[in-house]
């Protein structure tokens, strides 16, 4: 739930609200929407009958978005109904998610939520503020939908309504299914790539220990960021190799990897190199971050690595390099998109309630 000012006016605040269901009927059933809706009613009437909230100006609720605007103490009152009638029924204010708009104090409200004075904002994807910046969130959005409905004839489906419905939907559930953590199939897929890549080190001749020091005290474990560790690799040296899995679509990445390719793996890179790069010094380890995108890019030093290890293997098993490169890749490839397939299949199996 968030609170915000309208207008300018500093006796009026509005009230944006976020709710979160503990238990009860699961999400994505075809009735969830309407038992929600049910429960919802019950605090909906309670604010209405209320005496304290008649001041209020605005209110519009949508399933577990809700809006009310009105002098601040009209507000309060408003939000105060909703912790206390919210819990019974299951529902609680999420606060990570409120915030408050005001031009005035607002410390009658739970410190926990967001603060803003900017006067311009968007209410459920409606655009409130001057004309520049509604035409500037108008066109956006705009933008946005010009490119999904571009896509439409590529997914070629005779009705064109069925064809928009699987872009809007399987794409956001795929993306969920491969990069939520919950569940345990994140884990999973990393250490799939991992034995795949020590197994292959071992292939040419390599000593690797796989999760270093992963059996030693606690704080060892988590400061130790060798998940193979590859004996004389580079000048004598160990190396550390510490995989990570990246998605480009995420808020942080979406801007440059729209623009430029691989570049979620090498900023994934760059954050294992701050983060491990002063212990490895200390161990006398050289720190190599081996990144790969969700979809298959792979980064730039995780590319150097896979050459270095393709070209022992040739050696090795006496074979041109390029063969060697090739068979590399595509093992470590469909370890990726096996992990991936199990990951949405659970997701998919989870949801459904099987």
């Amino acid at each position: 739930m968030g609170i915000m000012v309208l207008w300018r006016t500093p006796s009026i605040a509005a009230c944006i609200g976020y709710y979160k269901r503990r238990g009860g009927c699961p999400a994505r059933r075809p009735l969830s929407p309407m038992f929600f809706c049910l429960v919802l009613h019950k605090i909906v009437s309670a604010i209405v009958s209320d005496e304290n909230c008649s001041s209020l100006l605005f209110r519009a609720w949508y399933q577990d978005d809700g809006v009310v605007a009105g002098p601040k103490h009209a507000v309060s009152r408003a939000l105060a109904i909703i912790q206390e009638h919210g819990p019974p029924l299951g529902l609680f204010i999420n606060a990570a998610k409120c915030k408050l708009f005001s031009l005035s104090d607002l410390s009658m409200f739970p410190p926990e939520m967001k603060r803003s004075r900017v006067p311009h904002l968007e209410i459920l994807g409606a655009p409130i503020g001057d004309a520049f910046f509604c035409a500037k969130v108008v066109s956006q959005k705009c933008a946005i939908a010009s490119k999904l409905l571009s896509q439409l004839e590529e997914v070629g489906s005779v009705d064109p309504q069925v064809a928009l419905l699987l872009l809007r939907q399987c794409g956001g559930f795929c993306h969920h299914a491969l990069a939520c953590k919950h569940g345990g199939d994140v884990v999973i897929r990393h250490n799939m790539l991992r034995d795949v890549f020590a197994e292959s080190c071992r292939r040419a001749c390599i000593s690797a220990q796989v999760e270093v020091g992963y059996g030693s005290a606690s704080e060892e474990r988590h400061t130790r960021p060798a998940d193979v560790l590859a004996a004389n690799w580079m000048m004598g040296k160990p190396a550390a190799f510490d995989f990570t899995v990246t998605s480009p679509l995420t808020s942080s990445n979406l801007p440059e990897a729209s623009v430029t390719a691989g570049s979620a793996a090498f900023a994934a890179e760059e954050m294992k190199h701050k983060a491990n790069d002063s212990k490895c010094a200390e161990l006398g380890w050289v720190c190599i971050p081996i990144a790969v995108e969700i979809y298959g890019c792979w980064g730039t030093e995780a590319k150097w690595t896979l050459s270095q290890l393709a070209s022992r293997l040739a050696t090795r098993q006496n074979c041109p390099k390029s063969a060697a490169v090739t068979a590399l890749y595509q093992r470590l490839s469909m370890t990726l998109v096996r992990a991936n397939v199990k990951a949405l299949l659970s997701r998919a199996i989870s949801d459904a309630g099987y």
